[in-house]
């Protein structure tokens, strides 16, 4: 009960350091209240896993999983000088789900994006007793204040912060990174921190800040300094960041040549680095490419990615499904790729005015394995839109028994990304 009040009373503190009590005075026009409802339908066909049973119960054939969500996000701007604002943003989320399998043994195994948070809400406001078809999630995704003099910018609270130059992978992202199957990209989550950016010339800045893990643990946070330098018109970004015990020592640099623009992004994390007794192992991450605009309409980019982190041998994806939990990189790192050598070529076209594709292929070099992700969007006003997509996975199969009787799982892997189920979605955003 103590630790409960404990979190409340922080997260009372947070909400009111945000607010600063608004004054009822206020112009109208230093208040703006935005956001957005998202509803989204996704079906999941596990069948394309081709898993087999073998326990000796009567178990429901195996059938797509449908769900459906309508997040709904209202955002809350205060600026009532030109060097003072805050943010405070919510959102609540029903989710309307149907499956006939766990799916956590399948799904990809991405590290919590909320682990960097010194309180916070319940997540899950509601749950199905059977815990498969209603739930009902919330979320306080900010709740900062931003102050700018002339010399600092300073951010205080649950902030969005990302690193990074790569298109499809970030390496030294490794606070609340995407996946390449998130379905919600429109917002990335918030953490809780106090951030400064100072200038140190023309387009140069010194980056720092402190990030709270779960109830201020020094074990769970994070810290950071990045600089970012133009030299040459081409922005250099060296950073180092301490998390979760580990260090991340990593260099970023984009520029263009020749109309095209490239990128090269890497990290070296020293695992454990921190913890008295080390037990992960270290590992690099190099992600680099070039993109170009071939006319107003077609823009195309190349990816490669290097994971030092995963393994070169496809018989061993199944260690790593199985014990993500206890690997560094897969646990607090945000790495979710199994294997070692990936190229990822991608595009966007606009085929009319209102109507534009994009598509992502994600190839594993070693085991021959390709994920596709190819999208449309259909522009229904200035403030909505609809689109729909897939996820497909493709490579030699693989071999996954389950047994009905005891829950227990098999996995025999023989490629990756034949491990992801196909996805089929359509959404339609409307903002306000």
């Amino acid at each position: 009960m103590i630790n409960l009040i404990h979190r409340h009373l922080i997260l009372f503190i947070l909400f009111q350091f945000s607010l600063i009590s608004i004054p009822v005075s206020a112009d109208n026009d230093s208040i703006k209240i935005r956001g957005y409802v998202k509803p989204l339908y996704s079906v999941t066909d596990f069948e394309s896993l081709g898993i087999e049973d073998t326990g000796s119960k009567d178990v429901e054939e195996l059938r797509p999983e449908s769900s459906f969500t309508a997040t709904l996000r209202v955002s809350l701007f205060w600026q009532p000088e030109e060097s003072l604002s805050s943010e405070i943003a919510y959102e609540l989320t029903p989710v309307f789900r149907r499956s006939s399998i766990e799916q956590s043994v399948f799904a990809v195994q991405a590290a919590n994006p909320l682990s960097y948070r010194a309180a916070d809400l319940g997540e899950t406001l509601y749950s199905g007793s059977d815990g498969s078809d209603f739930h009902l999630f919330q979320n306080l995704d900010r709740a900062y204040i931003t102050y700018s003099p002339d010399f600092v910018d300073l951010y205080i609270g649950r902030q969005p912060i990302a690193f990074g130059s790569a298109r499809v992978i970030n390496p030294t992202d490794v606070l609340t990174s995407f996946t390449s199957i998130e379905l919600n990209r429109e917002e990335r989550f918030g953490v809780d921190a106090v951030r400064m950016k100072l200038p140190v010339g023309t387009l140069s800045e010194i980056d720092m800040g402190v990030v709270s893990g779960d109830n201020f643990s020094a074990r769970e946070s994070a810290a950071f300094v990045r600089g970012r330098f133009s030299v040459r018109e081409t922005d250099i970004s060296p950073l180092v960041i301490v998390f979760k015990q580990n260090l991340l020592l990593g260099l970023d640099t984009s520029g263009s040549v020749g109309g095209a623009g490239y990128w090269f992004e890497s990290a070296f994390v020293f695992a454990d680095m921190l913890d008295d007794h080390k037990t992960g192992q270290d590992y690099l991450r190099i992600s680099a490419g070039i993109d170009y605009s071939f006319s107003e309409d077609l823009y195309a980019y190349i990816e490669y990615h290097f994971n030092g982190a995963g393994t070169g041998n496809p018989d061993k994806y199944r260690d790593f499904i199985l014990g993500a939990k206890n690997n560094i990189a897969y646990s607090d790192g945000t790495v979710y790729l199994y294997g070692k050598h990936y190229i990822a070529p991608g595009f966007s076209y606009a085929i009319s005015p209102l109507l534009s594709s994009t598509g992502l292929a994600i190839f594993n070099i070693r085991d021959h394995s390709i994920l596709l992700l190819p999208a449309l969007q259909y522009s229904l006003s200035d403030n909505a839109s609809i689109d729909t997509g897939a996820f497909i996975g493709t490579g030699k199969g693989n071999e996954i028994v389950r047994n009905s009787d005891t829950g227990a799982v098999n996995i025999s892997t023989n490629s990756e990304f034949s491990l992801y189920a196909d996805t089929y979605f359509v959404s339609v955003r409307m903002y306000f």
